[in-house]
């Protein structure tokens, strides 16, 4: 049985054989967090599958059209696609959009915060570009405010743009 964690230690001693100091110009920060978030699963046992997801030529582009960054992603998943896929899936499972919408039902601007800067991480460490933009933009006008201090309603027309970006991107992920 082929483990998730040897994949990665297996693909990061290729690459450093041939570039020895690739490594250490990527950031030794993925790869320990993809090494430790892996550290002693087996394939068959993570929470969701590894092997044999692959994105046909046609969804690349029209990810890549949609405004993804999927060079970057893939640079960042040390070019496993199959890796990159698997996470793509998860950002489906993720609650920070809902989470979002009940800290804005509560007019919770901390809560509101917190679900915004998580999406705004996880679109960025995904390429997700057009997520990361609205919610890069929804973490500032949050950050560090009060309920006076921001504009309610620039905030819902901001969360409905990122509603609909991330209702594009669920989309595509869906077809993989």
């Amino acid at each position: 049985m082929i483990r998730a964690k040897d994949r990665i230690v297996e693909k990061c001693q290729k690459i450093s054989l041939k570039r020895p100091n690739l490594l250490d110009k990527l950031g030794r920060f993925y790869y320990n967090k993809l090494n430790n978030y892996f550290c002693g699963c087996d394939v068959n046992r993570l929470p969701f599958d590894i092997g044999g997801m692959a994105m046909n030529e046609s969804l690349k582009k029209e990810m890549i059209d949609y405004g993804m960054d999927l060079d970057g992603a893939l640079h960042r998943f040390l070019g496993m696609e199959e890796m990159y896929v698997s996470f793509l899936h998860k950002y489906v499972q993720d609650e920070s959009i809902s989470n979002m919408e009940k800290a804005y039902e509560q007019k919770d601007v901390e809560e509101l915060f917190k679900a915004a800067h998580s999406i705004k991480g996880l679109s960025s460490n995904l390429g997700i570009n057009p997520v990361w933009d609205v919610s890069s933009k929804l973490t500032e006008m949050t950050r560090n405010k009060t309920l006076a201090e921001v504009n309610l309603d620039e905030i819902r027309s901001l969360m409905d743009e990122l509603n609909e970006k991330d209702k594009a991107i669920r989309d595509i992920i869906a077809r993989l």
